[in-house]
């Protein structure tokens, strides 16, 4: 999922289907963002630690960069904890989230 919040952390746009392709996507459809106004930008998937960037909208392309998903969030609550080591261990298929594709 993808999620796009204004300065008052409001949620003005969310898309659930997108393809990566190379680790780059292009989001469409993006409306009433503001130019020079600093947006919050959330990538959220199930298992994998959230993550977030900020971008200042120009008038041209407009570029994020992420940092890598990492697949650390096994109880799904956002962060990692002693709660996700204890969920791992209680379900042991999530073990097959740490190795490589």
């Amino acid at each position: 999922k993808f999620l796009i919040y204004n300065q008052n952390q409001e949620v003005i746009f969310s898309a659930d289907n997108f393809q990566m392709n190379n680790n780059e996507t292009e989001i469409k459809g993006l409306k009433n963002l503001i130019i020079d106004d600093q947006y919050r930008l959330v990538l959220l998937k199930p298992f994998y630690l959230p993550r977030q960037t900020f971008i200042k909208i120009n008038e041209n392309n407009n570029t994020a960069t992420f940092r890598v998903l990492l697949p650390f969030d096994f109880n799904q609550d956002g962060k990692l904890s002693w709660s996700d080591i204890w969920t791992l261990i209680k379900n042991p298929k999530l073990f097959k989230l740490l190795m490589p594709n």
